[in-house]
């Protein structure tokens, strides 16, 4: 997983998050997703672009010190998704926007 800032300003953080890990057993494809999310002093975040493979379970969370803000959950979709890119559907995670305080 890599995560990196993109920009900031003044109040707020622009943060690319990325994925992405090769199936052992399968050479032709991989279990990835990447998002791009805009995080705010005042507390609110939101998913400006990004998507995943249906394969395994995702959970993104936001940990600000004691507490845990649940941003996604979805459980895996089909074991075919280990097979390859083609039977494997992406999910958007476009949109998703909340606060963490």
């Amino acid at each position: 997983m890599v995560v990196m800032k993109i920009g900031c300003g003044s109040n707020w953080v622009d943060v690319h998050i990325a994925t992405h890990a090769h199936n052992p057993y399968c050479s032709l494809g991989a279990i990835d997703g990447a998002f791009q999310m805009t995080l705010t002093q005042s507390g609110s975040y939101a998913i400006r672009s990004g998507n995943h493979r249906l394969m395994p379970n995702h959970y993104i969370f936001i940990y600000d010190g004691n507490k845990v803000t649940n941003v996604y959950q979805r459980k895996y979709d089909n074991a075919m998704c280990l097979v390859g890119l083609i039977t494997c559907d992406l999910a958007s995670l476009v949109g998703l926007a909340g606060n963490f305080d």
